[in-house]
């Protein structure tokens, strides 16, 4: 996994057109999930009704297609390396040493990783709120189509924010709002009610995804780009099943709306992380400067 990680990372630059853009890996993670996120809710619900194994194929064969279309990438995605590489732990040796030498991408690694836990439980939650409060398998869907709605909308206006505010203001700003707009999802007394919620918590994630990833990627040198961010997607995304085994905990401990605000304890923590960083706050120095 390590590997595949760490190939798929390097090819970055070769795919970049001018060396002070945006990196291809920000954009993707600002607008690929929520894209995918506002598709996939109502589709698999309907898929669901025709068939309860159809979801399952549908998403076994979407990922033949996305294996087919590797092969019609022209670019040269060869990385130049100054030097062989070596065993796998010396490569993530290596990348750790680096990652725990910069302070902004340390805290940013963790926020990451808390972030991730709290959505993947607020996922779950949410249906369980919503049948709690006596939607339809339908309207369950669309109220998770309305994360998909919130995430791409903000893919849409992240490059906007990215050149109107520094990294440090958009990752304290958006620790805050998730921390926020937890409390009133727990409140709200009927399903659909949820919707403009958890939309807007779900804009706000590919605003830091372009944001202060792509921050990481300006100052990650080239030759240390896939170790680097192979241990940064290790540590987020290898967070990301804890998000489950919380919201099941939570969900049989204190019910759905107790879950939702335990969660938001988890955004103020993120929150506080971010506002007390000394790392992120010169972080902001050097992308102005």
């Amino acid at each position: 996994m390590f590997r595949l990680l760490q190939r798929g990372r390097e090819v970055g630059p070769a795919l970049a057109r001018h060396p002070r853009a945006t990196h291809p890996g920000a954009r993707s993670a600002g607008g690929q999930v929520p894209g995918a996120g506002l598709a996939g809710p109502p589709l698999g619900g309907l898929l669901y009704g025709v068939s309860h194994a159809l979801p399952f194929l549908a998403d076994a064969l979407s990922y033949v297609a996305s294996f087919t279309t590797l092969a019609f990438i022209r670019a040269d995605l060869r990385v130049r390396r100054r030097e062989p590489a070596g065993p796998w732990w010396q490569e993530v040796g290596a990348g750790v040493r680096w990652l725990l030498g910069q302070p902004f991408i340390r805290v940013t690694v963790v926020c990451m990783a808390l972030a991730n836990i709290m959505f993947q439980a607020l996922t779950l939650v949410v249906i369980v709120l919503a049948r709690h409060l006596g939607a339809s398998a339908g309207v369950t869907g669309a109220v998770l189509g309305f994360f998909g709605f919130g995430g791409l909308a903000g893919a849409f206006a992240a490059p906007w924010i990215q050149r109107r505010l520094p990294p440090r203001t958009v990752a304290i700003g958006a620790a805050w709002l998730w921390a926020a707009l937890l409390v009133p999802i727990a409140a709200m007394p009927t399903p659909l009610t949820l919707g403009p919620l958890v939309a807007a918590m779900a804009f706000v994630s590919p605003v830091w995804n372009v944001v202060v990833v792509g921050y990481q990627y300006k100052v990650i040198p080239d030759h240390m780009l896939g170790r680097v961010k192979s241990v940064v997607l290790l540590v987020s995304w290898g967070a990301i099943p804890f998000g489950s085994l919380i919201a099941g905990a939570l969900l049989d401990g204190v019910g759905p709306r107790a879950a939702v605000l335990a969660l938001s304890g988890i955004g103020l923590l993120v929150a506080v992380i971010a506002t007390t960083s000394p790392g992120i706050r010169k972080a902001v120095v050097l992308a102005e400067h």
